[in-house]
C-alpha cells in the first residue's frame, strides 16, 4: 500500500508533512503557513508513492528528467510530474514506467522549470 504524504507551497515556502491524513494535514498547514489555510497561493501536492534513482520522494509538482539509456525524453529532458486520468503522469507518459528518473526541483520553488 502506499503512503499517503503530502507537502503543502503556501506562496513562499514548501513544508513536508509527512503521513497524515486530510484533516491532519490542513491542522498541520494551519499551524505551519504563515497565511493559513485559505490563502490563495496554497497548493497541496501528493506523494506520488515512487522514488527517484537517489532515493528522493517524488511528489505532484515536481520536474523529473528521465532517461533510458543514452536517451533524454523530450526535448528539454525533463517534465512536470502532475495527476491526472486517475494516475500520475510525466509529460504523457505513466511515471510508473520509467526507472531512470530523477528529481531536478518543483514549479514552485523553481518556476523556471515549468514548462512553457
Amino acid at each position: 500500500m502506499k503512503e499517503l504524504k503530502f507537502r503543502a507551497w503556501d506562496g513562499e515556502n514548501l513544508f513536508l508533512s509527512g503521513e497524515c491524513d486530510n484533516y491532519e494535514l490542513g491542522m498541520w498547514f494551519e499551524a505551519h503557513s504563515k497565511k493559513g489555510l485559505h490563502g490563495k497561493e496554497n497548493v497541496i501536492m501528493q506523494f506520488t508513492g515512487l522514488k527517484d534513482k537517489n532515493g528522493k520522494d517524488i511528489y505532484e509538482g515536481d520536474v523529473v528528467l528521465i532517461k533510458t539509456g543514452v536517451f533524454i525524453w523530450k526535448s528539454k529532458g525533463q517534465c512536470e510530474v502532475e495527476f491526472w486520468d486517475g494516475r500520475f503522469m510525466s509529460g504523457k507518459e505513466n511515471l510508473s514506467n520509467w526507472t531512470d528518473v530523477e528529481v531536478i526541483g518543483n514549479i514552485y520553488e523553481n518556476p523556471e522549470l515549468k514548462e512553457d
